[in-house]
């Protein structure tokens, strides 16, 4: 435990250090005249990160799947700019690129913003294909070929933002498939970021890494969430557990602002670093499960589990 402790002292010390350095004066990249795409913008981080960005200067494609949405973004700003666009579709990402030209009118789309996103929840030995595929299909394949199919628009010195999770580099019970996806946005971005290095291309990828966010993903789990399909299994308790714990967590999570707040940071900044984490607890959902021994954090997640 001693090599533990000085492993958190040093990361903690490390953290202070990259804070500090973090907040010298820098020269501000100014917002006007700079065109983001969001993906994922009709509720949640997107739509905040879409109504701040604008408010602040940017003009901003905001991706959403139904019209309604549409029309609400589209009421908010003149500097928001709806388009249809489903991420877990091929042909709606090709479909869009065209729209996204023509708004562009020339002119180069500074940063891309992979906001786009679902949770699938459940013990990972009862998780259906369909549903992990599902899961994987919005988080990570639509991902990766939205940034794909943009790339040609963006300019030599834009910007790719992933919102990635603090569970894309560890993990819980019930969140195998959520964060499994995450891992994979980890690792496909680390290798992105390392081939533009190589090949000499001057784009910049940040990974966003939010901790536990309110937004509407966790009532989208709750309605999909059915204990009852764990009643007579080993994951009878568990399935509970998870039930209650999610609700008793409402209105004590971080607000989606923060992550908006950051996102406008690294916009506006050059020279980023690769990760910024973002979260109401840093201590619990980063330090303690990073840097404790894995037999270690599994005793702290089964007592935790357990309600001890």
């Amino acid at each position: 435990m001693a090599k533990t402790t000085y492993k958190i002292i040093f990361s903690l010390a490390c953290g202070g250090l990259l804070l500090a350095l973090k907040n010298l004066p820098q020269k501000r990249i100014k917002p006007e005249g700079r065109w983001v795409m969001i993906t994922g913008a009709s509720t949640g981080i997107g739509r905040i990160l879409a109504e701040t960005l604008a408010q602040k200067g940017f003009q901003i494609i905001a991706t959403v799947r139904k019209e309604q949405d549409a029309e609400s973004l589209q009421s908010v700003s003149a500097a928001i700019h709806p388009i249809l666009m489903d991420v877990a579709e091929s042909d709606s990402i090709a479909m869009a690129l065209p729209e996204v030209a023509v708004l562009l009118a020339g002119q180069p789309l500074y940063a891309l913003i992979n906001n786009a996103g679902i949770g699938v929840v459940g013990p990972v030995e009862m998780i259906a294909r369909e549903a992990l595929r599902k899961q994987f299909e919005v988080n990570v394949f639509g991902l990766i070929e939205t940034t794909q199919t943009f790339l040609p628009l963006m300019a030599t010195q834009g910007k790719v933002i992933q919102i990635s999770s603090v569970a894309g580099q560890t993990t819980i019970p019930f969140a195998g498939a959520y964060s499994a996806s995450k891992h994979a946005v980890e690792a496909l971005s680390d290798a992105l970021r390392r081939e533009w290095q190589v090949v000499g291309k001057k784009l910049e990828l940040v990974v966003v890494q939010p901790g536990t966010i309110e937004t509407p993903i966790w009532e989208k789990t709750q309605t999909s969430f059915d204990p009852e399909t764990y009643q007579g299994t080993s994951y009878e308790a568990l399935g509970n557990f998870m039930l209650k714990r999610t609700q008793n967590a409402e209105g004590k999570r971080a607000r989606p602002e923060s992550v908006a707040q950051a996102v406008l940071e690294i916009l506006t900044r050059q020279n980023n670093p690769p990760r910024v984490v973002v979260s109401g607890q840093p201590l619990q959902e980063v330090v303690v499960p990073r840097l404790l021994p894995d037999r270690v954090f599994d005793r702290v997640i089964h007592k935790l589990f357990q309600g001890k």
